[in-house]
């Protein structure tokens, strides 16, 4: 079954387009935030994020870049109130599989949730596997092992002025992906392993 999980910090339409992908023979999950979807993805394979651009914490664009950064595949769908050229670009450049803006028409949004899983179904039968499955496994691997670097190279330079932006230079991701990825693997913020 085709799983999709929801980012969005407006409860009643989070539960709205739950309830239009179950109907619509989706099986949905849930999140108020980036923050909780990333939360969600640790456990749970996810194929679609349907997710609003402007939430409080981790916004949707943090989110998709640091999906992308992070190297898992799944599609995300970002859904905004605004129609501001910006995000969209933003959006585009980090690769979203589409660009909704509230209030989203039910049609429009299954013609874009049929695409995508046409997409998907093709990459499945091309052997590319799921959006996640095997690829996801190894993204969590492979952040095992950039966490591992991480801590390392802050032990190792931990007299100098260490900031998230000098991580985020010699490792080339997102502050705000390494600051996440760090609490998440080690349970520590990056602040606490400066002490």
């Amino acid at each position: 079954m085709f799983t999709i999980l929801v980012a969005e910090d407006d409860r009643e339409l989070r539960e709205l387009f739950c309830t239009v992908l179950s109907e619509n023979g989706y099986r949905p999950l849930e999140a108020g935030d980036g923050e909780e979807a990333l939360k969600v993805m640790e456990t749970e394979y996810v194929d679609l994020i349907i997710s609003d651009i402007r939430m409080p914490g981790m916004d949707g664009l943090a989110l998709l870049q640091t999906i992308r950064d992070s190297g898992l595949r799944a599609e995300v769908l970002l859904v905004s109130g605004y129609t501001d050229f910006e995000y969209a670009r933003k959006a585009l450049q980090f690769g979203c599989a589409g660009y909704l803006v509230k209030p989203v028409e039910e049609k429009e949004l299954t013609e874009y949730l049929v695409k995508i899983k046409q997409r998907l179904d093709e990459n499945k039968a091309a052997g590319e596997g799921k959006a996640g499955g095997d690829k996801q496994e190894e993204g969590y691997q492979s952040e095992k092992l950039q966490v591992q670097a991480m801590v390392k190279y802050i032990q190792e330079h931990y007299a100098q002025a260490l900031t998230l932006q000098v991580l985020s230079g010699e490792f080339k991701m997102s502050e705000s992906y390494i600051s996440s990825l760090i609490k998440k693997r080690t349970g520590k913020g990056f602040s606490e392993h400066l002490m």
